[in-house]
């Protein structure tokens, strides 16, 4: 909701950048968010929003973040802003993981491998963060890095322009990736599964409400 007639005061807002998460398999300890850079003049502003948690039954913690980057795209000016909201996320975690929890980092980077440069990919991957699924710049195939040990749906693209003929890559290699615009990101864990929630049928149409 937009505010009306408010008194500013930084409650923690953070737009359309939320974190839902289930009390009955993970406890909050902390959370918060920061407004992420964006061009002078800009009245659409893009926010990061964090929490840490203790997952209940292995008392295991982590930090997880989530995001939803400028959509725009085409200017060098955009790209750069783009690279700076990324860089901006890098150092929120760096400031508020404290306690050097393992982290997750989610969004719509609304950025792709085949965008050069891609900055939100290189700033996280320059700070040490890992895409499970492998996916590099300007390739269809995972690369050696992937470390998630099964790979769900990797090959469909992450939009879908609210088409029901959602994209995929042409490769059938078990290697292939489709365009993702949205990542998870992570720092060096084991990652036992990543998957692409999608409910297609054999000719890859997605059945029932086309997810945003």
């Amino acid at each position: 909701a937009t505010p009306v007639n408010c008194v500013y005061a930084d409650q923690g807002a953070s737009q359309d950048s939320k974190i839902f998460y289930n009390k009955n398999t993970v406890t909050l300890i902390s959370q918060g968010s920061a407004l992420l850079p964006s061009i002078p003049g800009d009245t659409n502003t893009r926010y990061v929003s964090w929490a840490s948690f203790t997952q209940n039954s292995t008392g295991k913690h982590f930090f997880f973040t989530d995001t939803h980057l400028d959509p725009r795209s085409g200017t060098a000016e955009i790209g750069e802003e783009k690279r700076q909201q990324a860089e901006k996320i890098v150092q929120v975690i760096a400031e508020k993981n404290t306690s050097k929890f393992p982290v997750i980092i989610t969004g719509d980077m609304n950025s792709s491998k085949w965008t050069l440069p891609n900055g939100p990919y290189n700033e996280f991957t320059k700070a040490g963060y890992i895409d499970p699924t492998g996916g590099t710049q300007s390739t269809t195939m995972a690369s050696g890095y992937a470390v998630s040990e099964n790979t769900i749906n990797g090959r469909f693209n992450s939009f879908n322009g609210f088409n029901a003929n959602i994209g995929k890559s042409s490769s059938d290699s078990s290697r292939a990736l489709g365009t993702h615009i949205d990542y998870i990101f992570t720092s060096k864990m084991r990652v036992a599964s990543w998957e692409m929630v999608l409910n297609v049928d054999a000719n890859d149409v997605i059945q029932g409400p086309i997810p945003s």
